[in-house]
């Protein structure tokens, strides 16, 4: 479930960065994030990516893997794709969930 908790525009010709933090699963990195279930037992690695190829990881580090964009003005919308590698065990009956921070810098 993607949650969005504020629309906000940015002044035209403001640049801004758009980051993705590791997210709260055990062990995760932004290059390897981590679904936990409620009993905490099991994980789910999964992957978010800034392009539908999923070949550019979406993490936080400005210059390197975050979403750049230019205001003008209004509310923008920014696709994130998120993988499940192939062959990943899915616990039968789990409710997988993880809480991703997204910061906006400008």
């Amino acid at each position: 479930m993607l949650r969005r908790s504020s629309r906000r525009a940015c002044t035209d010709t403001t640049t801004y960065n758009i980051g993705l933090n590791a997210g709260l699963g055990i062990g995760a990195t932004v290059n390897n994030r981590s679904m936990t279930d409620s009993s905490l037992s099991h994980s789910l690695p999964y992957h978010m990516y800034s392009d539908a190829a999923h070949t550019l990881n979406w993490g936080d580090t400005i210059g390197v893997d975050t979403v750049t964009g230019t205001g003008n003005g209004l509310a923008q919308s920014h696709t994130v794709y998120g993988v499940i590698p192939t062959g990943s065990l899915v616990e039968p009956g789990a409710d997988y969930i993880d809480t991703i921070t997204v910061t906006l810098t400008y």
